[in-house]
């Protein structure tokens, strides 16, 4: 007949020599052995009796015993919290890592009533420190079950004082859960817990950018001032973005002697590089200087050597270089600067205007002078790629040419400048520079990049906007446009196409305007399929369950606006969202590349190929697609349809508008040409269902395309463009 619990117990303790630590540990490891969590509680409640509790304060292995044996046997729980508490209160001793471990067990578990009990037994008196109950809490805290959240806030609230706030706030962030932080924010801010580190600042500045009417505390606002005051540029510019070609403001004599005399105090200590104030103030004065026509320029340029100027700023470079009439006359004067030992700003316009005047190109150099573009706009590569985009939607031919003439120069500088001296490439460490990247051929970049991958180097969002925009230059461009159509086109937009692939593989953001130029053109192309595939794509890259922060490129962030407030007057601090961003919110990248133009131009586009309206030629033959033979004019609106279903914004009522005006007209066309073109029409009624079947529902009311088949179009002009 086996032995009771009791009776078991009583053999091991004769057993024991001497009833020292050794001896209790040998027979708890006898009982766990014989009954498991009940035989060790048997031992427990016997050290309890005979007060001999103090050989737990000596051993860990009785301890991680009793611990053990507690979180599995719930109905003895409360017996292991009374031996803590007798340590506790006859020998001031505190149960190492006891709340912690038994949270941690029965959370993990998923017995949150069990947590909830064992808190409010364990909190008074063995409630563990801020960071290691902020570990505990970052453990459970990015599980976004409702039962845990709701036992977490509830064990939250309960705790004597609340400093969570910087712990689990970057962590719910980082795990790219925006929403659960916002939440959480919201349980902080009602118990009184504040953030007093920059921990928790990319969340607050994300708020800040993406949901500007949030109402922040002052302890809130204290953290975003730390953040902006970091961010903040470096060099500030002075004046306005467009330069004011008339004559400079007349200052004071005494206020240009005031300027001097700092500058001179600052040269005498060797500061004047460490002041950026003065030296500016010091440009303004020479640009003065230079642009006064009492002055000759060779006597101008004495009096700033005597003055002690050691170099100029671009604006009074700008200002010198307007005295002269041609590029011959810029020479000389560039000459006689590097004479009086006054150097030129290294900077992207002066580097412009001295590779104009060297050359001779007179007309180049009077336009880029006389241009109301300020001169340090020259110095960002993608305000000058903006500019001359800009120049090409507003087909202005002459500021287009002086932009890729400057673009041309300051890659040309930027070559001879990064040349360096052979080397051997047996020992040397390869170094990877933007000139072995930046080819004419975007299949050699593609190449070039892939290799770099390959060696376990990474480029950044800045070196990606310059390949990208080196890829985009190969297209071939009419005075229409890019001609999507072409044999060449085709293939160098597949090649454009994987090269951005690569790059979003690393992790690296590309803008949003040059995908939507990668869909449209293959949209352009006739070649729906790959749209399709490749706006999908798209949707993976911002899958809300891959649970991180999200790149994005610095175009795509929110601007500053004329209704934030001071605090919200910042720069681009972040260049990351969370995952869960909705796609739905009107900056998320997804949002900005399908957007209404986008939707609007793949609905036509599905009618243009299928109804093949496109004008084609003899190298371009009209390109079968699977979406097309199966939902004929509907194929644009099944791509659209695929995007809804994955998340995006489409807006129903601008497909719908876009679908009715593809009905209308190719039922126009019908009546207008017949069958003069080799053409299958389809009826109103046809073409509406192929857009219900395409979209998943109905589209449109049949009373609007019934009312088509009696209206006569005949009389009506036809359409243009």
């Amino acid at each position: 007949m086996p032995l009771s619990i009791t009776e078991a117990l009583d053999t091991a303790e004769l057993d024991a020599t001497y009833g020292g630590v050794i001896d209790w540990t040998k027979v708890i490891i006898c009982m766990d052995n014989a009954y498991g969590a009940q035989g060790v509680f048997a031992v427990m409640e016997r050290l309890r009796e005979r007060e001999s509790l103090d050989v737990v304060m000596a051993s860990d292995l009785i301890r991680i015993a009793f611990v053990n044996a507690g979180i599995q046997l719930s109905s003895k729980r409360q017996l292991l919290f009374a031996c803590a508490d007798d340590l506790l209160q006859r020998f001031d001793y505190r149960w190492p890592n006891l709340y912690t471990k038994c949270m941690h067990f029965l959370l993990e578990k998923g017995s949150f009533e069990e947590a909830a009990e064992t808190h409010a037994s364990l909190a008074p008196s063995f409630l563990p420190d801020r960071h290691v109950l902020g570990l505990l809490f970052e453990n459970f805290v990015l599980n976004s079950d409702i039962r845990m959240q709701e036992a977490l806030k509830g064990i939250y609230l309960s705790l004597p004082q609340h400093d969570l706030y910087d712990i689990i706030i970057p962590a719910l962030f980082k795990s790219g859960q925006s929403k659960m932080a916002k939440r959480w924010r919201q349980t902080f801010l009602l118990g009184g817990d504040f953030p007093s580190s920059e921990a928790s600042g990319p969340f607050l500045a994300f708020l800040a950018s993406y949901y500007t009417n949030t109402n922040f505390t002052p302890e809130e606002r204290r953290i975003l001032d730390l953040i902006l005051e970091k961010n903040s540029p470096k060099r500030r510019k002075t004046g306005t973005t467009i330069r004011c070609i008339a004559a400079p403001t007349k200052a004071s004599k005494s206020e240009d002697a005031l300027v001097l005399s700092a500058w001179r105090l600052e040269t005498s200590r060797g500061s004047a590089q460490s002041r950026p104030e003065i030296k500016s103030l010091v440009d303004g004065f020479v640009e003065k200087l230079f642009a006064s026509s009492w002055t000759p320029p060779d006597l101008a340029m004495q009096l700033a050597k005597n003055a002690g100027i050691r170099s100029i700023g671009p604006r009074a470079f700008q200002a010198l270089a307007l005295r002269a009439s041609s590029a011959t006359e810029v020479n000389e004067l560039i000459r006689s600067l590097h004479k009086l030992n006054i150097s030129i700003p290294a900077g992207a316009y002066c580097t412009a205007v001295s590779e104009f005047a060297k050359q001779g190109h007179d007309s180049l150099l009077s336009n880029l002078l006389q241009s109301d573009i300020h001169p340090e706009e020259f110095d960002d590569g993608e305000t000058r790629q903006m500019i001359l985009e800009n120049s090409i939607r507003r087909r202005d031919t002459k500021q287009e040419d002086l932009m890729r003439s400057v673009i041309s120069a300051i890659n040309v500088q930027t070559r001879l400048s990064t040349q360096s001296p052979s080397f051997n490439l047996a020992t040397a460490t390869p170094t990877f520079t933007m000139e072995k990247l930046l080819f004419d051929e975007p299949w050699r970049m593609k190449l070039a990049l892939e290799r770099m991958v390959s060696l376990n180097f990474r480029i950044g969002s800045i070196e990606a906007s310059a390949i990208l925009r080196r890829a985009f230059a190969a297209f071939p461009v009419n005075s229409r446009g890019i001609e999507w159509r072409s044999t060449e086109c085709i293939r160098i937009l597949d090649e454009v196409i994987g090269l951005a692939r690569c790059i979003a593989a690393q992790d690296v953001a590309i803008r949003s305007e040059h995908w939507k130029m990668l869909l449209i053109g293959l949209g352009h192309q006739g070649r729906l399929d790959a749209l399709a595939q490749l706006s999908l794509e798209l949707v993976d890259m911002y899958d809300p369950s891959l649970a991180c922060l999200l790149p994005v490129h610095k175009a795509d962030l929110p601007k500053m606006t004329k209704l934030a407030t001071d605090f919200l007057r910042r720069t681009e601090y972040s260049g990351l969202i969370p995952a869960d961003l909705s796609f739905y919110h009107h900056h998320h990248p997804l949002f900005k590349i399908f957007d209404g133009n986008f939707q609007r131009t793949v609905v036509q586009l599905g009618f243009t190929w299928a109804l093949n309206l496109s004008e084609g030629t003899a190298s371009t033959p009209v390109v079968q697609n699977t979406l097309v033979r199966k939902f004929d004019v509907a194929s644009g609106i099944h791509i659209l349809a695929k995007l809804r279903d994955r998340g995006v914004f489409i807006d129903l009522d601008l497909v719908e508008s876009a679908a009715r005006n593809g009905i209308y007209s190719s039922q126009r066309m019908r009546q207008r040409d017949g069958d003069s073109r080799g053409r299958q029409w389809f009826s109103p009624m046809q073409m509406k269902k192929a857009a219900d079947l395409a979209w998943g529902a109905t589209l449109m009311p049949a009373s609007y395309v019934i009312g088509l088949n009696q209206k006569d179009f005949r009389a009506l002009s036809a359409p243009t463009g």
